[in-house]
């Protein structure tokens, strides 16, 4: 028995949020009606679960490890009959497309929008919140898409991942809509695929060849001078009839109808319309991989290449609409692009050499490491029975402008500091107890150096629009050894995204550091 739908379903999903199974139902499209044994919805978190897109939470469990972002709680999940014992929660942040029915648009935790992440059951999005989320996840896209280029880790195909590609030997359970995003890209970029096709001719309209004219046409010599009456040319027509360029076109326009208005705005692409072909017109899948093949041996430009087989995976790949199939644009770790904005948009220096002009330090005399080393060396290893040990504390990012030195660490996890009761989802005490560890490593290199202002820092997303310094954190047998309390810096995500996407760097005075 399977779950049925009508028509391609969009979902919003917050990462994070909690969901009991009834809801997960209307979510997925899998009505308890047509599915009364379990069997179809317990198929389709398993699957979700297999991407570690999807958490299983025990009823009452309330606690999380806000340090340990990729610890799965630890359920065995067990049979189909079991599955309505559990909560489910989203880990991931981006789109899925389920069997082709039902889309699901996966927006980050610090996008609160009035949600409480542990009521079972979420409303769904108000009109003015569903505004803003889809203003967010349109340039979480962009972020992604930027990010990828240098990790390649969510779900895009590269066109280095494309020209790898050995068809018939690499599997086709790919990304699907990773091979189509490519296509759009490469299309809007360098057009259709074309095959030219050299003319010669006499007196045409093209580029006159002067060696085969000499040759073989017959000259009239006026003062001294030839004069040529006719003339050999050349030039380059595309055949329109080629069958390679209407499977281009074909293949576009099945591409842009696939992904529908609201996945091709997401990622920013107009439709595309230029072919009233069906594929099945260039003959079935084994007869156009056969054509792709023969073009690859002959075929020397490595664009049409590229092209070729991303054509041919995406033909041969399970499409959008094929039933028992997820394609993925996203993480299940946007922890780590969190981590590499803010990395990037405050020039982290932490593996640049203490000489380089962006630090202009002098390693003090008597320790281990030289003005030649990184930042990063001078944190000293732990040693054992005196050998020494590979591992050691690592900061997320450290900066250096003019007089201070910076010391963040970003933290992707919206912790509750206000009210009564106590706090909720905070660093734990070993972040906290590292960071003071961060600035005593650095101490004897700062104090040689004459620098004196030390900024230590935890850095929070925020759906707010303005930077807000929310306090500090203090451990006072670590305070009084002079080390500075850990500031709480709140920072707005679309802000952060517009420095990254444009290349800006965010300067400290708009950190609001005291």
């Amino acid at each position: 028995m399977s779950c049925t739908g009508s028509k391609l379903k969009t979902v919003y999903i917050r990462e994070g949020d909690r969901y009991t199974l009834d809801r997960l139902r209307l979510i997925l499209d899998c009505p308890k009606d047509q599915d009364k044994e379990n069997l179809e919805i317990d198929k389709k978190i398993r699957r979700l679960k297999k991407l570690k897109a999807i958490r299983i939470i025990a009823p009452g469990d309330d606690t999380e490890d806000p340090d340990n972002p990729e610890l799965d709680y630890g359920v065995d999940y067990g049979t189909a009959a079991g599955c309505t014992r559990y909560w489910y929660s989203f880990t991931f942040v981006g789109v899925i497309v389920m069997d082709g029915r039902v889309i699901l648009w996966c927006y980050p935790k610090y996008l609160l929008q009035g949600r409480n992440r542990w009521n079972p059951d979420p409303e769904d999005l108000k009109p003015e919140e569903l505004s803003r989320v889809k203003e967010s996840l349109r340039q979480v896209v962009s972020v992604l898409k930027k990010y990828e280029r240098q990790n390649r880790s969510v779900g895009h195909q590269s066109p280095d991942d494309i020209s790898r590609t050995q068809l018939g030997k690499d599997e086709i359970d790919s990304e699907n809509l990773g091979v189509m995003l490519y296509l759009l890209d490469d299309y809007y970029e360098s057009g259709l695929y074309t095959n030219t096709e050299e003319i010669r001719e006499w007196n045409g309209p093209g580029e006159i060849i002067w060696d085969r004219t000499i040759n073989d046409a017959c000259a009239m010599v006026v003062g001294g001078k030839p004069y040529y009456m006719e003339m050999q040319t050349r030039r380059q027509v595309t055949d329109d009839m080629d069958y390679f360029l209407r499977l281009h076109k074909c293949v576009m326009t099945a591409v842009s109808r696939e992904m529908n208005s609201s996945l091709l705005s997401l990622f920013g692409y107009p439709p595309i319309e230029l072919s009233e072909q069906d594929l099945s017109e260039f003959g079935d899948v084994h007869y156009i991989q056969y054509r792709i093949e023969r073009e690859l041996n002959v075929q020397f430009n490595t664009r049409k290449q590229n092209v070729l087989k991303a054509m041919s995976l995406y033909i041969r790949g399970r499409h959008l609409e094929d039933n028992d199939h997820i394609t993925t644009y996203g993480t299940n770790a946007f922890y780590q692009v969190w981590e590499d904005i803010c990395s990037v948009i405050l020039r982290n220096r932490l593996n640049f050499t203490l000489s380089s002009p962006a630090l202009n330090l002098k390693a003090p005399p008597g320790v281990p490491y030289s003005s030649r080393s990184k930042l990063i060396d001078v944190i000293e290893h732990p040693t054992w029975t005196g050998l020494p040990a590979e591992g050691t504390l690592i900061p997320d990012i450290i900066t250096k402008s003019g007089g201070q030195f910076c010391i963040f660490d970003t933290k992707y996890y919206i912790p509750v500091l206000e009210g009564p009761q106590a706090p909720l989802n905070q660093p734990g005490i070993e972040s906290v107890t590292k960071q003071y560890m961060y600035q005593l490593a650095y101490k004897p290199l700062t104090d040689y150096n004459g620098i004196t202002v030390i900024k230590n820092s935890f850095i929070f997303p925020t759906e707010q629009d303005d930077v807000c310094n929310a306090g500090d954190v203090e451990l006072k047998m670590l305070h009084s050894l002079g080390l500075e309390n850990i500031q709480i810096i709140c920072l707005p995500a679309k802000m952060a995204y517009a420095h990254y996407l444009t290349g800006r760097p965010l300067s400290l005075a708009e950190l609001k550091l005291r």
